[in-house]
């Protein structure tokens, strides 16, 4: 199995490019997919952030993301806070997926999270791509999709300046600002790059 990790910031084509690549056959490990399941349905979870975030989080029996995003992407230590409460079961999440398609026998299998290079994960990759991509261009691309306020998209990039920095760690950067043709077509020709 060839083992594909993607990083970058919100906005910067993780989801595209992960899509593009199950079209190619390629199971897809959604780290995003796997935080909202994680904060939907994990009690031990939804209780620590309660603990430590209040009840405001919560809408009923579910955390509202809306208002989780708002606190911690303006807070620095409320982000870490929670990054240091999920992020196991997120890994654990990730691991159980990806036994779940070597049991199945793929041959090519897609990690996309925005942390990818920061959080230590219990496999290694055949190629990490890290995709960057401007301010401006991240900022219409989120605008694009709808569901967050100007101040809310400010906030995440924000929160996430960080990320550009540890792309240098992944084997090969994409400019993923291009248009998302040629962004696709380089990623073809580094995943070949492993797979043949």
């Amino acid at each position: 199995m060839t083992l594909i990790g993607l990083a970058g910031k919100s906005g910067s084509g993780k989801s595209t490019v992960a899509a593009h690549l199950e079209k190619r056959g390629a199971g897809h490990i959604d780290a995003d997919r796997i935080t909202h399941e994680v904060l939907e349905s994990n009690g031990t979870v939804k209780e620590k952030l309660r603990a430590r975030l209040g009840d405001e989080i919560f809408d009923g029996k579910h955390i509202d993301r809306g208002v989780l995003g708002r606190i911690v992407f303006g807070d620095a230590e409320a982000l870490s806070d929670l990054n240091d409460i999920i992020h196991p079961a997120i890994i654990e999440g990730c691991r159980a997926q990806l036994e779940a398609y070597t049991k199945a026998g793929l041959d090519l299998v897609v990690v996309d999270a925005a942390l990818l290079l920061e959080v230590p994960l219990p496999f290694s990759f055949d190629l990490m791509i890290g995709l960057r991509c401007g301010r401006e261009e991240l900022v219409r691309r989120l605008q694009s999709t709808g569901g967050l306020s100007d101040a809310a998209i400010h906030s995440r990039l924000d929160a996430q300046t960080h990320i550009d920095g540890g792309l240098d760690a992944a084997d090969v950067v994409v400019d993923a600002s291009r248009p998302i043709e040629e962004v696709l077509t380089e990623v073809d020709r580094l995943v070949d790059g492993v797979t043949e």
